[in-house]
């Protein structure tokens, strides 16, 4: 996974810093579905999300680096980091939101499942995937 990304972002730092908050929203989601839902059961078929959650992470990023790269051709050439930032960052954001929203809807409507371990996957990716996009931000 890494060298795809790699070969896409071209920027180690970015390519390891944009999978390590992927792996960073596994315990994230983890404190909101075992503290805040109160849930024990956490059957093995959750530690697959990490992979769809990779999946949707790196998808953030490739996100990120496009509107990056959209708003410093949009831009006068010569443009500072800042500039592009200002640019690029409220409109990744916001696709990453409205992707992010559907997706963990998604996995929150699928917990009206009367079956126990697809019914508490759905609640952990749905917290997953709101905190990889937080951690994305």
């Amino acid at each position: 996974s890494l060298v795809c990304v790699l070969a896409y972002t071209r920027s180690l730092f970015l390519s390891v810093v944009g999978l390590l908050q992927v792996c960073f929203s596994f315990p994230l989601a983890f404190f909101c579905y075992s503290i805040v839902c109160r849930l024990d059961f956490f059957p093995f078929l959750n530690f697959l999300g990490l992979f769809v959650i990779m999946g949707i992470g790196v998808d953030d990023l490739f996100v990120v680096v496009d509107k990056w790269s959209q708003a410093a051709r949009s831009l006068p050439p010569g443009s500072d980091v800042p500039t592009i930032a200002a640019v690029a960052g409220p409109d990744a954001a916001l696709t990453m939101l409205l992707t992010s929203l559907t997706t963990a809807a998604a996995f929150f409507a699928t917990a009206v499942v009367p079956v126990a371990p697809v019914r508490v996957f759905a609640i952990f990716m749905g917290f997953m995937v709101l905190a990889d996009y937080l951690l994305c931000l």
